[in-house]
């Protein structure tokens, strides 16, 4: 792909998803490259956050059940990836899928690693490569 091509559909990929994500007020926003990775898969995490957000902040994958809102609960066993967000601005992380993780996850971003308050949240599905699905035609 030619380099430019990609620039403008990273540029139009970020103002789309950018649309679709709730803000919370933070001004910070949350994205990922793949909405139903499977087992193998790499997973990159992109990110941005204004330039006064906490140095402290963080970013996690939580199964979907878990509570919303402070992250008191986050530094268990459920947790399968936390990374600080320490002082950078607009970045990416990247975590690789493991077999055992099939079922919805949320990458979620918290204020700081103290009880954290949660400022953004996004959804995906780790699918069954196994699993076969059909989509019926009418």
């Amino acid at each position: 792909m030619k380099p430019n091509v990609y620039k403008v559909l990273c540029i139009l990929m970020l103002f789309m998803t950018f649309q679709a994500c709730k803000d919370r007020g933070s001004k910070a926003k949350v994205w990922l490259n793949n909405y139903e990775p499977k087992s193998g898969d790499e997973l990159i995490i992109y990110f941005t956050v204004p330039a006064h957000f906490p140095e402290d902040g963080w970013l996690a994958i939580v199964p979907s059940h878990k509570p919303r809102g402070e992250s008191n609960w986050n530094d268990n066993d459920e947790v399968i990836f936390k990374q600080l967000i320490s002082g950078r601005t607009f970045d990416s992380l990247r975590y690789v899928i493991s077999d055992e993780l099939t079922g919805s996850w949320d990458v979620r971003m918290y204020r700081n690693s103290t009880y954290g308050t949660e400022v953004f949240s996004i959804p995906f599905m780790i699918v069954d490569p196994t699993v076969k699905t059909t989509k019926n035609s009418k």
